[in-house]
């Protein structure tokens, strides 16, 4: 049955298929056995996010943060914090400190950590095994390195990483490039040279929004191109203001906070309690979004449910569901489950 994520209806799920496809209504089944990848991109602006994903990721898979207050109406004071950006992955986290310097931390199985960059960043990404970041000049720096797939040269403006030696960027113009190797029959490839307004990226599938905010998705075809079991198609709206994937979907924001996602019916086992979210990022199988006012993450999809609060005082800027890890708008990482542990000291 089909649902959408508003207050005053049920949960609407489209789930997905390629570019140009209509939508069909989801039925549940027995998906396959979850695999790994996150979509939450931050890049550091006015308010330490990703202007264009308000992500995940998202990136977005963390995206979108659209005007939130600042934190403190509940009379706490709380110290200001010194990351202004999160994204985290399937086994580590990366984040950016107020000087720009990177700091990563969590698993270390393909050189994660021990090839982190120096230098001063923009923008981060994880994904696993793989993370991409951009300084200011906006190059694209990946690791764990792969020489058989040369990151691009040139002025990007946004980054996502898909896993190693395979990522995608807009460029300066918009215009998408993705690096990686051959991906074999039942993969659609990535339309380079094509222009787009924002990128999401999963291990799975990946998409982008258009200048009008119409979704377009692409990698793995089985989870875009067929609309039967638990599978429907791409949404074809637009107006769409952000955008996250994950390993088997994909989930689309629009103007006034409302979701919508398609693809894998993993991330609709559980209903949200809040209906309006000002940013989201996309895990394995599962989604969290963080409600307009930052009061709330909520987390709904395979091995996941319920809200989480923000710390007394503050309010959550954007919420990684692949390590349970948030940033606050007062700069403070916290990571609730212990599995990858807390933040290092700044660098």
């Amino acid at each position: 049955m089909t649902q959408q994520l508003r207050t005053h209806a049920p949960i609407l799920a489209l789930l997905g298929s390629l570019a140009g496809c209509t939508s069909a209504p989801n039925k549940k089944g027995s998906p396959d056995s979850p695999t790994s990848t996150v979509d939450s991109a931050v890049t550091v602006g006015d308010s330490g996010r990703d202007s264009a994903v308000a992500d995940s990721t998202h990136q977005a898979d963390s995206v979108s943060d659209t005007g939130r207050d600042s934190a403190g109406d509940t009379g706490t004071v709380v110290t200001p914090g010194p990351w202004i950006a999160l994204s985290c992955g399937d086994g580590d986290c990366c984040a950016i400190a107020r000087d720009l310097k990177l700091a990563c931390w969590g698993a270390d199985d393909e050189g994660q950590l021990e090839d982190m960059p120096g230098g001063t960043f923009t923008q981060v990404n994880v994904s696993y095994p793989g993370s991409c970041a951009l300084d200011g000049a906006g190059s694209i720096t990946c690791w764990p390195s792969e020489s058989d797939y040369p990151i691009p040269a040139g002025i990007f403006a946004e980054v996502r990483a898909v896993a190693r030696g395979y990522g995608c960027a807009l460029d300066s113009g918009g215009v998408l490039e993705c690096w990686q190797g051959p991906q074999g029959d039942g993969y659609t490839p990535a339309p380079n040279g094509v222009p787009f307004a924002h990128l999401a990226g999963g291990r799975g599938v990946q998409g982008a929004l258009t200048a009008d905010g119409t979704p377009t998705c692409w990698g793995q075809e089985e989870y875009f191109t067929r609309a039967s079991g638990w599978r429907t198609l791409t949404p074809t709206a637009s107006g769409f203001t952000a955008m996250v994937c994950g390993t088997d979907h994909c989930c689309v924001l629009d103007a006034d906070g409302y979701a919508t996602c398609w693809g894998g019916d993993y991330t609709l086992t559980v209903e949200p309690a809040h209906g309006q979210f000002s940013s989201l990022s996309a895990g394995d199988n599962s989604t969290c979004g963080v409600v307009l006012d930052g009061s709330e993450a909520d987390c709904w999809g395979y091995g996941v449910g319920g809200s989480i609060p923000a710390p007394a005082g503050d309010r959550w800027l954007n919420y990684e569901v692949a390590q349970a890890c948030g940033l606050t708008v007062s700069g403070n990482i916290l990571c609730l489950d212990g599995a990858i542990g807390d933040p290092p000291d700044p660098p």
